[in-house]
């Protein structure tokens, strides 16, 4: 299991412990920094996913151009296809 996430403000669970708050407290503390682990693992996955379809759509972007290039059509038609292509 990797190391537990110390808020920004450097709150751990035991130094929440050591407060001595009440039992109900620390645990609330637990499961709030349990789910923020479980947020920030879905959006490291979000993120990485983000980014293959931005390079998908990259390269399906540089793809069409090529093609447009070697249509050797008009101008005006070549700007219209890339346009529709954004």
């Amino acid at each position: 299991m990797e190391a537990p996430m110390v808020p920004s403000n450097g709150l751990t669970l035991n130094k929440v412990r050591s407060l001595g708050l009440p039992p109900e407290y620390v645990r609330a503390f637990a499961e709030l920094q349990q789910r923020v682990e479980e947020l920030e693992e879905f959006n490291g996955l979000l993120k990485k996913q983000l980014e293959e379809i931005n390079s998908s759509t990259a390269q399906d972007f540089q793809n069409l151009t090529e093609e447009i290039h070697r249509a050797k059509l008009p101008p005006q038609e070549q700007v219209i296809l890339r346009l529709m292509a954004r």
